[in-house]
């Protein structure tokens, strides 16, 4: 049969008597008294505040950074290519005209639906 009490009697062993003890001892739940606890706090939200703010600035800064230098990346790259004969993106085009519509070599089969 079903003991409403089984729930409180679990709590009621050692090891929850020692947990409730230790809680009580170290001060969790207790709320902060005194002029020192409100500076120690007001400190702590502005240490927190000045840090996420230089975090977002380096964060742009680095970001920009990355931006302009993606002229200089791409314009080292399209030398590397020259230098090993490679043709770069963007520029096979402009070199050669296009002739008519394009065609891929191959054998292609047409699928007709089926009848209906």
């Amino acid at each position: 049969m079903f003991d409403p009490n089984a729930y409180r009697n679990l709590r009621d062993n050692p090891a929850w008597r020692r947990a409730r003890e230790w809680r009580a001892g170290s001060g969790v739940g207790r709320r902060p008294e005194g002029a020192a606890d409100w500076l120690r706090a007001t400190f702590t939200w502005l240490a927190v505040s000045v840090l996420l703010m230089v975090g977002v600035v380096m964060a742009l800064l680095l970001f920009t950074l990355g931006l302009l230098m993606l002229p200089f990346l791409r314009y080292r790259l399209r030398k590397q290519a020259e230098r090993q004969g490679q043709v770069w993106p963007g520029e096979q085009s402009a070199r050669q005209p296009r002739e008519g519509p394009r065609v891929i070599e191959g054998e292609y089969q047409v699928k007709r639906p089926p009848p209906r």
